[in-house]
């Protein structure tokens, strides 16, 4: 089901009853709509770095990393194991470099960032962090909501493969299975506030409510103002959806 190569910001397949009984959740009742599998063309390149020590917040396009964090990963026999890893995945404040990778191989990292954040005074063009996957859990809230509405209808198990195009294939990056989700509008976004931390406000939802620049501005100034979006929390291993649960490709770093 992973494409080749597409222009396309997405595709999406509503798989049959057989998926759907796979995913049926006795708390929803009777599910009577199909659901969705995403494949999320979310381009981004490393970012070509000026500073010696690292990056700075991004205000142009996304941009994906090859990040050094904690996190819980699985062996390939299924233990999990707590510890540093690395992957690649979309952090758009500030980062430093922990390595510059003096031999990269053919489309690989060219360093390893660890991720930080220095709270703005102003948002103005800073880029939001969409899907966030540090944490308790996966958050995906915004990209590309605005224009397409099946993305704004998503429901428990329905999954999201994010990643970008290559001239192999596609390059995945995050495997994000819904769990739950806060409803909110640009005019009415407390209940989502309330359900994320310190970090998640600063580094996604402040710069999609606040960014004078952003997509999210255009929406706030036009009669779209009301319209109702999701901000999706992902599945984990212990808080699964019938044994799916969200992850990354990683490795251990060493």
């Amino acid at each position: 089901m992973i494409g080749r190569k597409s222009h396309k910001i997405f595709k999406l397949w509503r798989l049959g009853r057989n998926w759907r009984k796979l995913c049926s959740i006795s708390s929803y009742g009777e599910i009577t709509a199909s659901l969705t599998f995403v494949q999320f063309i979310h381009n981004g390149k490393e970012p070509i770095t000026i500073k010696s020590t690292g990056e700075s917040w991004n205000k142009g396009n996304h941009c994906r990393k090859f990040i050094r964090s904690r996190g819980l990963r699985l062996d390939e026999n299924g233990r999990k194991i707590d510890g540093c890893v690395v992957f690649w995945g979309e952090w758009e404040p500030e980062s430093k470099i922990v390595r510059k990778i003096e031999k990269p191989i053919k489309k690989g990292p060219n360093c390893i960032y660890e991720p930080y954040y220095l709270r703005p005074h102003s948002y103005g063009d800073l880029q939001n962090t969409d899907p966030f996957v540090f944490g308790d859990h996966f958050r995906y809230s915004w990209c590309q909501q605005p224009s397409h509405r099946s993305l704004r209808s998503l429901e428990q198990g329905c999954m999201i493969l994010f990643g970008s195009p290559t001239k192999e294939g596609f390059a995945l990056d995050t495997v994000f299975v819904v769990l739950d989700y806060v409803g909110y509008a640009m005019n009415d976004y407390e209940a989502l506030l309330r359900q994320v931390d310190e970090t998640y406000r600063v580094v996604t939802t402040n710069p999609i409510l606040k960014g004078k620049t952003s997509a999210c501005h255009k929406t706030c100034t036009s009669r779209a103002n009301s319209k109702v979006y999701k901000s999706y929390r992902g599945a984990t291993i212990d808080d699964s959806v019938n044994g799916m649960f969200s992850f990354f490709p990683c490795q251990a770093y060493t």
